[in-house]
């Protein structure tokens, strides 16, 4: 009989993010989030510390996004009128 491999945190990680990857999409209740935790053998605490960090950094990502949408909104409302302006000059000077 074969030996069963060991695996690194990192190869558990990218196996189970395939897994779930692989589902139609259901998700996963808190419930089951927890339980399938603490067969990993991974603490309350852990796991709690864990979503508050992943939430913090989620609403991190959604903020950047819209604050880069902001101020790539600003930059074509100031090009706009740059090259208006430019242009009427341009026009005006000839």
């Amino acid at each position: 009989m074969a030996p069963t491999p060991n695996y690194s945190d990192e190869d558990i990680r990218q196996i189970l993010n395939l897994a779930a990857s692989r589902q139609d999409g259901q998700g996963m209740s808190s419930d089951l989030l927890r339980r399938s935790a603490a067969e990993l053998g991974i603490s309350e605490e852990h796991l709690a510390a864990a979503e508050e960090e992943y939430r913090a950094q989620k609403e991190r990502i959604s903020a950047r996004a819209k604050f880069e949408a902001k101020r790539k909104e600003e930059f074509f409302r100031s090009l706009g009128t740059f090259l208006i302006v430019n242009c009427l000059l341009a026009y005006l000077s000839i």
